[in-house]
């Protein structure tokens, strides 16, 4: 087995135990100890993978979070720079809710403090991404940069309150993320595409309540 591989497998046999555990038992009442025994490993090798005992429920959070940044950079020119970012999130809540350990695990997020927390700092990430891609494509004059982070918030602040709802009471993530999405952006923030040249005057396009 390649050495990638291998970490991999035992990130994922880490978190597979720690997701376990904690649904079992609660988070409070399992040690780092119990999990890296459960996984095959020392406590020592849980902390080359991860911080903390919550965090070992997210093993996938880098990979998915450098594929959404090079998904982001291949969205096209000359189209609705929302639409395509929206389009993008609801693409990946589809693979999320494709996977029976993210939905146990976003039970979790509902339910546990420390694992919510962590959860949020993931979505930050998310967050931070997408304001990035937006200025690019729209400039850093401060009407583009709150316009920028405002829409970073708004999808990714959605997706992330539909799937904690998918892990609580199985409703349906991706028509809750594409249906709430089409209501709080159109309008009126579908009209900031990047059609125009940076520093433009954004408070005829729909950000005049800003």
């Amino acid at each position: 087995m390649k050495r990638d591989e291998q970490r991999n497998a035992t990130r994922q046999g880490l978190a597979e135990a720690a997701l376990g555990a904690f649904l079992d038992r609660g988070l409070e009442a399992v040690t780092v100890e119990e999990i890296a025994a459960a996984a095959g490993v020392s406590p020592r090798t849980f902390f080359l993978h991860f911080a903390s005992k919550a965090a070992a429920v997210f093993p996938d959070h880098d990979d998915n979070l450098h594929d959404f940044r090079a998904a982001l950079a291949a969205l096209p020119t000359g189209t609705d720079d929302v639409v395509g970012v929206c389009d993008l999130v609801v693409q990946g809540v589809r693979q999320q809710s494709a996977s029976t350990f993210r939905r146990r695990r976003y039970g979790l997020v509902h339910t546990v403090t420390a694992v919510r927390d962590v959860d949020a700092r993931t979505d930050r990430d998310y967050e931070d991404a997408v304001a990035e891609h937006l200025r690019g494509r729209w400039g850093d004059d401060p009407d583009a940069v709150l316009a920028a982070l405002v829409v970073a918030n708004i999808v990714i602040g959605v997706a992330r309150a539909a799937l904690v709802c998918w892990g609580r009471d199985g409703s349906d993530p991706v028509e809750s993320t594409r249906r709430l999405l089409d209501r709080l952006l159109v309008p009126p923030l579908h009209g900031l595409a990047g059609r125009t040249p940076a520093g433009r005057d954004l408070a005829g396009q729909g950000l005049g309540m800003l």
